[in-house]
C-alpha cells in the first residue's frame, strides 16, 4: 500500500499501488473528520479504475485510527427498494449482531419504518402528512449518523451512486449540510459515463457536490503498472512488456489484475519480454481477461456463480443455497471464487468483485435456464421474507419479470410503486408503476385496467413531470372511452384539468399552462358527472373551474364554482376535500377584492385544520394562507408561509418549483435580495419573478425594451391573469419608477379593461396610474382613479398594505393641491403602513414622494431630510444604484432651488501644493491630491462641456485644454472584440451546447434545458457584440475602454471620499457629474453654481 508518497513492500497481489495524491487527500479528511469537521468526496472514473479500492484502503486506514466504516452499497440489476444502501448503514450501525449497538434511547417510528428490525422499538407513529414525514425521516437518519459519530468517527462509503435510486441521492443531499459540524466522513463512488447518460443523476451528484468534493480518478501510469507486475512477481520485468500491458489496459487497474492473474496462472509472469496480444485473444478489449479468469474456476463452482449472478451483484447465502438446491459446498466453492478475486466476503453479504464479472457469468446462462433460476428465486424470496414482503417487493418484481411471471411481476410492481410512496420516492414510484403498465400491455390487460394503472403513473410523475402526467392522463381518457368507465373517464378528465391549470412551472420550453384546454376537459367531465351524487371529484371538478376563470378574468363563473365546490364538499363530509373547496372560496374572494370574506374563510380554515390535528390538512391550510397573504397585501407574512412549506424536503419537485417562484416577490419587495437571488440561482425563474430580482437590484434598463416581459401567448393560452394583468401592472409600475410614464399609461389602461373583476389588478394599475396622471400634471384624471381607489378599499376591507398604495397617492395628490398639512398625514400613514408590512422599497418611495412635496412648498431642510432617509432604505435593503441616484436627483433639485448663485458664496475648488482646499455653502474641507480630484476640479472648470476620457487623461495641468484630441484618438490601437480562434471555440461550443440542449429536451431534463440555453443566449450575444455590419468583426479602441473604466472610477472614489467629508457637496457631485466615455458637469442651469479655481 501506498501512503502520503511512501509506497509500502510488496506483500501480496492485492497490494496498493499508487493514488497517492488522492489518497493524501483522503488522509487528510480523515484528521478533519476526527476533529468535528466532516465532509463529502465522490471517487469518479470508468469501471475498474480503482474507485471502490481506493475507498477500501481509506476504510482501513480508518479503521487503524480507531475510526469505523460502514458501507452502503447501491443495488445493480433492479429491485432495490427506496433507500437501500442508507438501509444497510443503518443495520451496520443499529440492528449487526456482531457489534456493539450504536443507538440513542429511542428509535423514532421513520428510522423503524426504514429499517424493519428495529419496528417493535419504534416509540409513536410515523407521520401521515408525506411532506412532514419525508423531514423526519431525513432528520431521524442525519441525527442517528451524528450521534453515532460522537462516540466513534464514522467513515460512510456510498459505493456505486451511478445505481442509487432518487431517493437515496436526495436523503444524501440532505445529509451533507450536516457534514461541516460532525464527525462523520462520506465518500461515494460513480462512474462517471452512467452520471454523464442519466439528466437525474447529473443534476443531482452536481447539487451533492457543492458540499463536498471530486476527486476523478484516470489510469494509472506506466511505473505504476511496473509496480503492480512487481507486487506479482516479485521481480522486475521488462520495460517492453510493461510498456505493453499499460497501452492494452490503459492503466485501468481491474484489466492490469486480470491480465496478470491469467499469465499467473498460466505460470508466464515474469518469463516474457513482451506481451503478446494475438495470444491473448482479448475481445472487446481487455474484458476477455475477465473471461479468461473464469476460466479457472471449476465447473460446479461456476455454476453456483452463474446462480449468485442472476441473484444479483451482492447475494445472500441463504437464497443461494436454496435456488443451487441447498448445496452444502457453497462455502467451498465461495472460498475458490474468493481466492482468485471474482467474489468479495470481507462483509455480509457476499458481492461480486466487479459488475462486470457478474455481467459476463450472467451471459453465461441460456435463457431458458434464466426464466427458471429467476422464478425459483423469486419463490425463494417469497419463503423467506414472508413476514415482510412489502420491504422486497421491488427484488420480486424484478426476478418475476425475468422469469415470465407477468402476474406477479406486476404485483410486486405496484407494490414497490406503493412502498416507494411511503418513503416518498416519487421518480422510484414512477418507474414501478411504469414496470407495471408495461407488463400489463405484454399481457393483454383489459383497456380499463391499464387506464385505472395509468391514473396511479400520472399521479407519480405530477410530482415532478407536469407534461408526463398530462400525456398518462390523456392515453387514460382514451382507454376509459374505449372501456365505457364514466366515472374513471371523468376523473381522468378533472386530472388532465388540473395539470393543466397548474402551469407546471419549471423552464420556459416545458410551460403546460393551458387555460382554453382546462376548460374543454372540465366541459366532458360536467356532462359525464351531471345528476351524480356528491363525492370528492364533483368537489375537484368545481375547485379546478374556480381556478380557471380567475386565471381566465372570469370572476363571476370562478366565486359560482367554488361556492357549488364549497357546498358538495359539505356534504362529502371529508375535511381535505373541504379544505380545497374553503381554499378556492377564499381566494377567488381575496382577488375579487372581498378582502374581509376572503380572510374570515382563511380563519375558519386554520381553525378546521388546528381541530384535526392531521399534518396534511395543515400543510394544506399553510399553503392557503401563505398565497392569501401574497395577493392579500402582507408580502412578509407571506415569505414566512412559504419558506415554512420550502423548508420540507419531502415537497415533490413540481410542488418546490412553484413556491420558489412565488416567494421571490415577497422577498424582493420586503428587502431581502440576497435570499431572493440565492433562490433564483437554484431554480429557472419564468421572466415575471427574474425581472423583479433585476429591478431590485437597480438593473432597470431590461424593462425599457420594447416588448420586454410580453409573455408568448401560446404559452399562456386562455390566461389573462399571466398573459396580460401580471406582466402589465409589474412593468407598468418599473416604468413609472423609471419615468416612462407615455409607455407606462396605456399598459396600465389595458389591465384595467380586461381585468373582468379581478379587483386586486385593477387596484394596482389604478394607483399607478394615478401618480403618473399627477407627474404629467393630469390632476382630474388622477383625482378619478384615487376616487375608484377608494371605493374598492372601502368594500373590500383591510386589505394589508395596498390601503399604503392609497395612502400616498392622496398624499402626492394633495400636495398637487397645495394642502400640503392634508399630504403630509397621508404621506405618514402610508409610511406607517408600509413600515407595519416591512415594504422597504415602498417606504422609500414614499419618502421620495414626501421630500418633493415639501421641496415644491419651500421646506428644502425638511425635503432633505425625507431624501436621506430613503436613500438609507435604499442602501440598508441592498438595492442597486439606480434607486439611490433616482432620489439623489431629487434632492439636487432641491439643493439647487436654494443655492445662491453669487461669489459671495465663496464656493471654492483650489489646489495647495499636495493638498486641495474645498468650500461648498460656506463648508470647508481638505483633501490629499488625487487624480480623481484633478478630473472634478477640470470638469467643474468647464460646466456642461464634455471631455472624452483620454483627454482627461492625458491631461498635465488642471484647467489646460487638451490638444489633439482626433489624433490622440487615432492613435488608438483598435483590437478585436473576438479574434478568430476566440470566436471558433464560441462557434464549437455553441454546437455542443446545441446538441446537449436537444439531449436535454428529449430527456426531459428541466434543470439541464434551462441551463443549457441561457448559456446559448449568452454566447449568442457575445458572438453578435462581436460582429458588425456585413459580419464584419467590430473593433473597439483597447486604450479608451481602459481609459473609460479607471477615469470613471477615480472620479467616482473622488465624489465618495468628499461625501465622506461633505454630505452636501458629495450628493450635488454625485447627481451632476456624468461619468463614460465622455465626462461633463451639468448642475441645473437654472441655479449655477460660481466655483472659484
Amino acid at each position: 500500500m501506498t501512503s502520503s508518497g511512501t509506497q509500502a513492500e510488496p506483500t501480496s497481489p492485492g497490494s496498493f499501488v499508487g493514488r497517492e495524491r488522492e489518497f493524501a487527500e483522503l488522509h487528510a479528511a480523515l484528521d478533519d473528520a476526527n476533529a468535528g469537521r466532516g465532509r463529502l468526496f465522490v471517487l469518479s472514473g470508468e469501471p475498474g479504475i480503482g474507485k471502490t479500492r481506493l475507498a477500501e484502503e481509506v476504510a482501513h486506514e480508518s479503521s487503524t485510527r480507531g475510526m469505523r466504516a460502514v458501507w452502503g452499497r447501491s443495488w445493480e440489476g433492479g429491485g432495490a427498494p427506496a433507500y437501500w444502501p442508507w438501509v444497510q448503514i443503518l443495520r451496520s450501525l443499529l440492528v449487526d449482531p456482531n457489534r456493539p449497538r450504536i443507538r440513542g434511547p429511542v428509535v423514532t417510528p421513520e428510522v423503524g419504518q426504514l429499517v424493519p428490525e428495529l419496528a417493535s422499538e419504534a416509540l409513536g407513529q410515523p407521520e401521515s402528512d408525506p411532506k412532514q414525514a419525508r423531514f423526519r425521516l431525513f432528520d431521524a437518519v442525519t441525527t442517528a449518523l451524528k450521534d453515532a459519530a460522537r462516540s466513534q468517527t464514522l467513515v460512510l462509503i456510498l459505493d456505486d451512486l451511478h445505481e442509487a435510486d432518487s431517493s437515496s441521492l436526495e436523503m444524501l443531499k440532505f445529509i451533507v449540510r450536516a457534514l461541516p459540524e460532525s464527525h462523520l466522513l462520506i465518500i461515494g463512488t460513480c462512474r462517471d459515463a452512467e452520471v454523464r447518460r442519466s439528466p437525474m443523476l447529473s443534476e443531482a451528484i452536481a447539487e451533492i457536490l457543492r458540499a463536498g468534493r471530486q476527486i476523478p480518478l484516470g489510469g494509472l501510469l506506466q511505473g505504476e503498472v511496473g509496480r503492480m507486475v512487481m507486487a506479482r512477481s516479485d521481480q522486475a520485468s521488462s520495460t517492453g512488456f510493461i510498456s505493453d500491458l499499460h497501452q492494452v489496459t490503459a492503466g485501468n487497474p481491474l484489466f492490469v489484475e486480470g491480465v496478470l492473474s491469467v499469465l499467473t496462472a498460466e505460470g508466464k509472469l515474469g518469463s516474457l519480454d513482451r506481451l503478446d496480444l494475438e495470444g491473448f485473444r482479448l475481445p472487446e478489449g481487455v474484458r476477455g481477461s475477465i473471461r479468461k479468469r473464469l476460466e479457472l474456476l471449476s465447473g460446479p463452482a461456476r455454476e453456483l456463480l452463474i446462480a449468485a449472478a442472476a441473484i444479483g451483484q451482492e447475494f445472500d447465502l441463504a437464497v443461494l443455497q436454496r435456488v443451487s438446491l441447498g448445496s452444502a459446498e457453497v462455502r467451498s466453492m465461495l472460498r475458490e471464487a474468493v481466492e482468485i478475486g471474482i467474489v468479495a466476503i470481507d462483509s455480509e453479504p457476499p458481492r461480486f468483485s466487479h459488475p462486470l464479472i457478474r455481467e459476463a457469468l450472467h451471459r453465461e446462462a441460456g435463457e431458458d435456464e434464466l426464466i427458471r433460476m429467476h422464478n425459483r428465486i423469486g419463490e425463494v424470496l417469497e419463503e423467506i421474507h414472508a413476514p415482510d414482503l412489502a420491504s422486497h417487493s421491488a427484488q420480486l418484481a424484478y426476478h418475476y419479470e425475468l422469469g415470465g411471471n407477468l402476474e406477479k411481476a406486476i404485483d410486486y410492481s405496484n407494490r414497490a410503486a406503493g412502498a416507494a410512496a411511503k418513503v416518498y420516492a416519487y421518480q422510484q414510484g414512477r418507474n414501478f408503476s411504469e414496470t407495471a403498465l408495461r407488463l400489463m400491455e405484454k399481457r393483454g390487460a383489459l383497456a380499463g385496467e391499464r387506464a385505472r394503472q395509468l391514473l396511479r403513473t400520472a399521479d407519480f410523475a405530477a410530482a415532478f413531470d407536469i407534461r408526463a402526467a398530462i400525456d398518462h392522463l390523456e392515453k387514460a381518457v382514451t382507454l376509459f372511452e374505449d372501456a365505457g368507465d364514466l366515472e374513471g373517464l371523468a376523473d381522468a378528465h378533472v386530472q388532465i384539468g388540473a395539470a393543466l391549470i397548474s402551469g407546471g412551472v419549471q423552464s420556459a420550453s416545458t410551460y403546460t399552462l393551458n387555460i382554453d384546454r382546462a376548460f374543454s376537459h372540465y366541459a366532458a367531465a360536467q356532462k359525464t358527472l351531471r345528476d351524480r351524487p356528491a363525492s370528492a371529484t364533483i368537489v375537484r371538478l368545481y375547485c379546478g373551474i374556480a381556478q380557471a376563470s380567475w386565471d381566465a378574468a372570469r370572476m363571476q363563473e370562478s366565486l359560482d364554482a367554488a361556492r357549488r365546490a364549497l357546498e358538495i364538499a359539505e356534504q362529502v363530509g371529508r375535511e381535505d376535500v373541504w379544505q380545497d373547496a374553503a381554499g378556492k372560496l377564499a381566494f377567488a374572494l381575496n382577488v375579487s377584492g372581498r378582502v374581509t370574506e376572503s380572510f374570515a374563510i382563511i380563519e375558519r380554515i386554520r381553525e378546521r385544520a388546528q381541530l384535526s390535528g392531521d399534518p396534511a390538512i395543515l400543510i394544506a391550510a399553510a399553503h392557503s394562507t401563505a398565497y392569501h397573504f401574497l395577493f392579500g397585501g402582507d408580502l412578509a407574512s407571506a415569505a414566512q408561509w412559504f419558506q415554512r412549506l420550502l423548508s420540507m424536503p419531502a415537497l415533490s419537485e413540481t410542488t418546490r418549483r412553484i413556491y420558489s417562484q412565488f416567494i421571490i416577490s415577497p422577498l424582493a419587495w420586503t428587502g431581502k435580495l440576497k435570499e431572493a437571488r440565492a433562490i433564483s440561482t437554484r431554480y429557472f425563474l419564468g421572466w415575471l419573478w427574474e425581472s423583479t430580482i433585476a429591478f431590485c437590484e437597480g438593473d432597470w434598463e431590461p424593462s425599457l425594451a420594447p416588448g420586454y416581459g410580453r409573455p408568448n401567448k401560446p404559452s399562456f393560452l386562455g390566461s389573462i391573469w399571466s398573459a396580460v394583468l401580471d406582466p402589465s401592472c409589474l412593468q407598468g409600475y418599473q416604468l413609472r419608477i423609471v419615468g416612462r410614464h407615455e409607455r407606462a399609461e396605456p399598459l396600465l389602461r389595458s389591465v384595467i379593461e380586461v381585468c373582468g373583476g379581478l379587483v386586486l389588478f385593477e387596484f394596482r394599475a389604478r394607483t399607478n396610474l394615478a401618480l403618473i396622471y399627477l407627474e404629467l400634471q393630469l390632476k382630474d384624471k388622477a383625482a378619478l382613479e384615487i376616487a375608484r381607489c377608494r371605493e374598492i378599499i372601502a368594500a373590500a376591507g383591510d386589505w394589508r398594505s395596498c390601503v399604503g398604495d392609497l395612502r400616498r397617492a392622496e398624499g402626492v395628490l394633495a400636495s398637487f393641491s397645495e394642502n400640503i398639512p392634508e399630504a403630509e398625514s397621508q404621506f405618514a400613514t402610508a409610511i406607517q403602513i408600509y413600515r407595519r408590512y416591512s415594504l422597504a422599497f415602498e417606504e422609500a418611495d414614499t419618502l421620495h414622494y414626501w421630500g418633493r412635496a415639501l421641496n415644491a412648498h419651500g421646506d428644502a431642510v425638511r425635503a432633505t431630510e425625507k431624501f436621506d432617509a430613503a436613500i438609507e432604505i435604499y442602501r440598508q435593503v441592498g438595492a442597486g444604484q439606480r434607486w439611490i441616484e433616482r432620489i439623489e436627483k431629487a434632492a439636487a433639485r432641491t439643493r439647487g432651488d436654494n443655492a445662491v448663485s453669487s461669489s459671495a458664496e465663496h464656493n471654492q475648488f483650489r489646489r495647495d501644493g499636495a493638498q486641495w482646499n474645498i468650500i461648498y455653502q460656506g463648508k470647508a474641507l481638505r483633501m490629499k491630491d488625487s487624480r480623481g480630484v484633478r478630473y472634478l476640479a477640470h470638469l467643474l472648470q468647464y460646466p456642461h462641456q464634455e471631455f472624452h476620457v483620454l483627454d482627461l487623461a492625458s491631461l498635465n495641468h488642471v484647467g489646460e485644454r487638451p490638444a489633439g484630441e482626433a489624433a490622440v484618438v487615432g492613435q488608438t490601437a483598435v483590437e478585436k472584440v473576438l479574434d478568430p480562434k476566440a470566436r471558433a471555440q464560441y462557434a464549437h461550443r455553441l454546437a455542443d451546447l446545441r446538441e446537449e440542449y436537444r439531449d436535454a429536451e428529449r430527456c426531459n431534463d428541466l434543470g439541464r434545458s434551462a441551463k443549457t440555453q441561457q448559456e446559448i443566449e449568452q454566447i449568442n450575444s457575445e458572438l453578435s457584440a462581436s460582429l458588425g455590419l456585413g459580419g464584419r468583426p467590430r473593433g473597439f479602441a483597447s486604450n479608451a475602454e481602459r481609459a473609460r473604466v479607471a477615469v470613471s472610477k477615480r472620479i467616482k472614489a473622488a465624489i465618495e471620499q468628499i461625501r465622506d467629508l461633505n454630505a452636501e457637496l458629495g450628493r450635488h457631485l454625485g447627481a451632476a457629474v456624468a461619468t463614460g466615455s465622455f465626462c461633463s458637469y451639468r448642475p441645473d442651469p437654472k441655479h449655477p453654481i460660481d466655483w472659484q479655481f
